[in-house]
C-alpha cells in the first residue's frame, strides 16, 4: 500500500540509503526495501511470449492454450437454430450508452423455423425493394428504405450506387458454405443501420462484410462475420474501408475471425459500442488508419482485444480491454495510437503490448491486473506514458527491453507478483516521479548494459529490493 501519512513518508525517505547506478545513468530514488537478490528472468515468465513479439498478434495460427497463455481456447460454439443476433447466453458487459432494452435485446429466439425467401417487411420504399426471393438483392438507385420486419438473403447485399436504409429490421444471409454470400458497399454507395441486426442464418456458415463507401449503424447488432486470421489484410469481421462510417451504441460480435477491422487511412468514428466474442482479435487497425474510438468495450476475444499495426494512428479514449485470450491492447509497426483514460484489465497475457520502433501516447490509463505484465516496451519502442498505472499483474508491472526509451512520469507500479519497474537489454527509459510500492521482488530492476535516468522516484514496501 502507499505510505498513509506525510510523517511516514519522511521516515521512509530518511531511512533511504545511497545508490549505486549502472554507468550512463542517474537515479533519485526512495529506497526502503531489503531483501535477497531474485530475478524476474525466469525463462518461464520472462517477457512476453515470442510469438507475439517476433510474429505480432498470432495473425497466422489461433491461440492454443500454453504456460504463458494459461486460458484455452473453448470449442466454436455456433449459434443455436435460430438465436436473434447470436448472443445465445453471452451477457455483455453493461455499456452506459445503451439503455437497458438495448443491452438486453436480441436475445430472445425469433419465429423461424426454415429460412423463408426474401422479405416481410411492413414498410418498404425504393426502386430497389423489396429484396429478390433468390439470388444478389443489389442496390443501384437512391431513396430505400425498409422498415421493421425480417430479411433472409439467398444471396450477396450489393449496395452498387445510391442508397439504402434499414429500420428495426433483422436480415439474415442464409449462406450455405462459409463466406458464401456477402454485405458490400461501394465507393460512393451508402448504407444506412437503425436497430437491426445482421448475422447468418447458420452460425458455422459466416458472411463477409465490407464497406469502402458510407455507413451509418446505430444501435445495431452484428455477428457470425467471416474471418481468416492467416488472411487478415483480405479484410474479416466487419470490414471498413473508408472515412464516412460512423457505429454508436452497438455491438460487433461472434465473428470467425477478428470483430471490426479498419483499413486504409481511414478517420471513422466508433463510439459506445461492445466488440466481444470473435474468433480472433477484437479490432484490428492497420494501413496507417487513423479511427476515433471512444466509450468501447472489447472483451473476451480469443486473440488480442486491440491491435494497432502499419503506422496506424487511431485516437481511443474511455475504453476498456477485458478478458482477452492474448493482450488487451497490442501496438506494432512504428504505430503512434494515442490512448487517453482506457482501462486493460484481466487479460490473459499483457495489459499493453508495444513493439517494433512504436511511440504511442498512454494516458490516466491503468493496465492492471493481467496474467502477465501489465506493460511491455520491446523493441526500440519510445512510448509516452503520464498517470498511468501498472499495478497487481502477475509478472512486472512495468517491463522494458531491447533499446527501447520510454518517457515514463507519475505512473505507478504496485503490488505486481516480481518487479514493479524491470529495466533491461540496454533500455534507456526517462522516468520521472513514479512509484513501486509492495511488490514482490524489487521496485526498480535494472540489468543487463540498461542506462535509464531516474528522478524523483519512490521504493518502498517491496519484498525483496526498492532498487537494484
Amino acid at each position: 500500500m502507499f505510505p498513509s501519512s506525510t510523517a511516514l513518508l519522511v521516515i521512509l525517505l530518511f531511512l533511504a540509503q545511497p545508490l549505486s547506478f549502472p554507468a550512463g545513468g542517474s537515479a533519485e530514488i526512495a529506497d526502503v526495501s531489503a531483501g535477497p537478490s531474485d530475478s524476474c528472468n525466469d525463462p518461464a515468465i520472462d517477457r512476453a511470449p515470442a510469438s507475439e513479439v517476433a510474429g505480432g498478434p498470432q495473425r497466422d495460427t489461433p491461440v492454443t492454450a500454453s504456460s504463458s497463455n494459461p486460458k484455452p481456447i473453448p470449442p466454436e460454439q455456433p449459434c443455436p437454430e435460430f438465436v436473434s443476433g447470436c448472443g445465445g447466453d453471452k451477457e455483455p458487459a453493461v455499456n452506459p450508452d445503451l439503455s437497458s432494452e438495448q443491452s438486453g435485446r436480441h436475445r430472445g429466439v425469433l419465429a423461424l423455423g426454415a429460412p423463408a425467401s426474401g422479405a416481410d417487411p411492413r414498410a418498404a420504399s425504393g426502386p430497389d425493394t423489396p429484396p429478390p426471393a433468390s439470388g444478389d438483392w443489389t442496390i443501384g438507385q437512391p431513396g430505400n428504405r425498409i422498415d421493421n420486419g425480417t430479411i433472409v438473403l439467398n444471396g450477396d447485399l450489393l449496395v452498387t450506387a445510391g442508397d439504402l436504409a434499414l429500420d428495426n429490421v433483422t436480415l439474415v444471409l442464409n449462406c450455405t458454405a462459409d463466406g458464401q454470400y456477402e454485405i458490400n458497399v461501394s465507393r460512393g454507395a451508402a448504407l444506412k443501420l437503425t436497430n437491426t441486426i445482421i448475422t447468418s442464418f447458420n452460425g458455422s456458415l459466416h458472411y463477409k462484410f465490407s464497406v469502402f463507401g458510407a455507413l451509418a449503424m446505430d444501435r445495431c447488432d452484428a455477428c457470425e462475420m467471416w474471418g481468416d486470421p492467416a488472411r487478415y489484410r483480405e479484410g474479416g469481421g466487419l470490414a471498413l474501408h473508408t472515412s464516412e462510417a460512423t457505429i454508436s451504441s452497438s455491438r460487433i460480435f461472434n465473428g470467425s475471425g477478428s470483430g471490426l477491422q479498419v483499413h486504409g487511412n481511414a478517420a471513422l468514428a466508433v463510439t459506445g459500442t461492445e466488440i466481444f466474442g470473435n474468433r480472433h482479435d477484437g479490432i484490428i487497425v492497420l494501413d496507417s488508419a487513423a479511427p476515433r474510438f471512444e466509450r468501447l468495450n472489447i472483451s473476451d476475444n480469443r486473440g488480442n482485444g486491440l491491435v494497432v499495426l502499419d503506422t496506424a494512428t487511431p485516437a481511443v479514449s474511455d475504453c476498456t480491454a477485458s478478458e482477452n485470450n492474448m493482450s488487451g491492447i497490442a501496438v506494432f509497426d512504428n504505430s503512434k495510437a494515442n490512448f487517453r483514460n482506457c482501462t486493460s484489465t484481466g487479460n490473459s497475457w499483457n495489459g499493453a503490448g508495444i513493439y517494433d520502433s512504436s511511440g504511442p501516447e498512454f494516458q490516466d490509463c491503468n493496465c492492471s491486473r493481467n496474467s502477465l505484465r501489465g506493460i511491455v516496451i520491446d523493441n526500440s519502442s519510445h512510448p509516452s506514458i503520464t498517470n498511468t498505472s501498472a499495478s497487481f499483474n502477475l509478472v512486472c508491472g512495468l517491463d522494458m527491453s531491447n533499446e527501447s526509451f520510454a518517457e515514463l512520469v507519475n505512473c505507478t507500479a504496485d503490488g505486481n507478483n516480481l518487479i514493479g519497474v524491470h529495466i533491461m537489454d540496454a533500455a534507456r527509459p526517462n522516468v520521472t516521479r513514479c512509484t513501486a510500492v509492495a511488490n514482490r521482488i524489487a521496485g526498480f530492476s535494472i540489468e543487463n548494459a540498461s542506462s535509464p535516468n531516474i528522478t524523483g522516484c519512490t521504493a518502498s514496501g517491496n519484498k525483496g529490493h526498492g532498487y537494484r
